[in-house]
């Protein structure tokens, strides 16, 4: 068995005494505690759970690590408005040098396979358990602050691995770099181009217009910088909202087209997500809508479920949790574009709010119903919109 050991540089100083050692045990959520915290120093935990060994390390330090942000802030405003500057002599740092103190955790965990993936399965596990650990001792102090998160950590995490018997360093150390919202040397990007800007004035216009689709992606992009900034909660309750707006925007949509009146559609719209999926998605978009099998299943399962465990029961969800929730949901999207694309003859303006021109182009789709209300205006023709709008306000006036 080989052990892991990371170095994580944390975005503020934690106040535990340098050297301070706490290993979290896991444990199946049939036990009382969730976790087992324990101050033994140091502790290596059982090999019949996984566990996370923590060391503090308190380092004093000079330098300031953005100074150089706020220089080019600084220099912006500068540029923009004239304003006066005081001169510095060159070197000099904008803040005072005094010295500070900066917190290094070392976090050690058991390394069952020894490849990049595992490498990055167990640092994500061992952020998991430094942000539960922090959390723990802010609700112990009662301060209020923000539990260190696992996305605002410094990227670059030098790690070894360990002999589990000896302690002994095993080969050379290791650079794993984090993909969070820590890293200073983003790619720069291309500018846009007439194309790109004339998709962006019309995603605009689209928003403004109160697109059915256009608010389930906003949710979508939410939910991606939760996973990516590490908010697991935030990020599995947007990724939930997403889904739920997508799917009730393609059942409501489908009934307006078909024709059904708002009297006729309320009853069906009263109906929970769960009750319509079962009695109605069928008949509208055909296909299998069975909850217990794939392709519905994991969204089920591993989002809706997942969500409910968090809302109702304060559930942490996983890095591994997430990852699933986030495959579950995209797996759930492409079969309803799928399923929508099969009947665009009997619903075209669905499949051309859904799924968009260029899509359909690229899948063969363009033709028919889709292709004559594509070239006659298509999205472009907010009637559609309005009416579709007008419609459900109608709807919810019944159902409320």
């Amino acid at each position: 068995m080989v052990h892991l050991t990371c170095f994580v540089l944390l975005p503020r100083a934690l106040a535990w005494p340098d050297g301070t050692a706490m290993t979290v045990l896991g444990a199946s959520e049939i036990e009382v505690p969730p976790f087992a915290l324990r101050t033994d120093s140091p502790m290596i935990g059982p090999p019949d759970r996984w566990w996370v060994q923590i060391i503090f390390h308190q380092r004093a330090v000079a330098a300031r690590r953005d100074d150089e942000a706020f220089d080019l802030v600084h220099a912006v405003m500068h540029e923009r408005t004239g304003a006066a500057t005081a001169a510095r002599p060159p070197g000099a740092t904008l803040f005072s040098p005094d010295e500070h103190r900066e917190t290094v955790v070392e976090l050690t965990m058991p390394l069952p396979h020894d490849d990049e993936q595992h490498l990055e399965v167990a640092l994500a596990r061992g952020l998991d358990a430094l942000r539960d650990a922090d959390r723990a001792t802010i609700i112990a102090s009662d301060a209020a602050q923000t539990p260190v998160a696992p996305g605002d950590v410094w990227p670059i995490v030098p790690c070894v691995r360990r002999d589990a018997v000896t302690g002994q360093t095993l080969g050379l150390p290791q650079i794993i770099v984090l993909e969070n919202n820590q890293l200073r040397d983003r790619p720069v990007p291309d500018e846009l181009d007439e194309e790109a800007i004339a998709g962006v004035e019309t995603a605009l216009g689209a928003m403004q217009a109160r697109h059915p689709f256009m608010r389930w992606m906003e949710w979508l992009l939410a939910a991606e910088e939760a996973r990516i900034t590490t908010h697991p909660e935030d990020a599995i309750l947007r990724l939930s909202i997403a889904v739920e707006v997508m799917l009730d925007a393609v059942f409501a949509l489908s009934l307006w087209e078909r024709g059904d009146g708002a009297s006729d559609a309320a009853p069906a719209l009263r109906l929970d997500l769960a009750a319509r999926i079962k009695r109605h998605f069928s008949a509208l978009l055909g296909g299998s809508w069975d909850r217990t099998r794939p392709p519905v299943g994991p969204w089920s399962n591993d989002l809706a479920y997942l969500r409910g465990r968090v809302v109702h029961r304060g559930h942490r969800p996983s890095s591994a949790e997430v990852a699933a929730a986030f495959s579950a949901a995209d797996v759930l999207h492409r079969y309803i574009v799928d399923r929508v694309i099969a009947r665009r003859s009997r619903i075209p303006k669905t499949a051309l709010l859904l799924v968009g021109p260029k899509q359909l182009k690229q899948r063969g789709a363009w033709d028919g119903a889709v292709r004559r209300l594509g070239e006659d205006g298509g999205l472009a023709n907010d009637d559609w919109l309005l009416s579709y709008d007008r419609w459900r306000g109608e709807v919810d006036a019944i159902v409320s």
